[in-house]
């Protein structure tokens, strides 16, 4: 493109990052942050591309880099977080087993009249509490999801039953399997 003096967009730098997604890439994750530091100060970068930045992020495993630039689309005058953005931090969150960022996050949406939670971050969390055998937490996830109009499907199901079968032991003996999936 270059050669060719084709200026690059947000789509064509988007694509470049969304290229880098496993641990195994960190040369090129390198090369990616530099890219995105670059256009940070020549162009205008916008939600979708801070949002492939934090997936790249969160992919590597670079969880602090992530929350790095969601902290900067925060303070942007016009870029600001949606509800992708929040998704991905979850993830980052049940990738590294971080249930106190994952609360902080679920306060975050909350505030913001203009997000709500979707089925996509109900399972996302339900999964991070899975993760770190906090059972109380993702049935309380369940039921509020069920006072919704979303309801659970097949991955928030298999994602309980992934940690019962972890936690079959430490289930609390006021609660029997059924009553689990309410």
């Amino acid at each position: 493109m270059q050669n060719k003096h084709i200026k690059a967009d947000n789509f064509t730098y988007s694509s470049l990052i969304k290229g880098v997604v496993s641990r195994e890439q960190r040369k090129e994750f390198g090369i990616i942050t530099k890219l995105f530091d670059k256009i940070k100060l020549s162009d205008k970068p916008d939600e979708i591309l801070y949002n492939c930045m934090i997936d790249s992020c969160v992919a590597t495993h670079h969880f602090d880099l992530a929350y790095t630039y969601f902290k900067e689309m925060k303070s942007h005058s016009t870029i600001k977080p949606d509800l992708i953005t929040y998704n991905t931090l979850i993830k980052g969150c049940a990738l590294n087993n971080d249930s106190h960022t994952g609360l902080q996050l679920i306060d975050d949406i909350k505030q913001r009249p203009d997000l709500s939670m979707n089925a996509i971050t109900y399972n996302t969390l339900i999964d991070l509490f899975v993760r770190v055998n906090n059972m109380d937490q993702a049935y309380n996830l369940l039921n509020d999801m069920n006072n919704t109009t979303l309801k659970p499907d097949s991955f928030t199901y298999s994602t309980l039953m992934k940690g019962i079968k972890k936690n079959v032991k430490r289930l609390p003996k006021e609660r029997t399997i059924e009553q689990c999936f309410g």
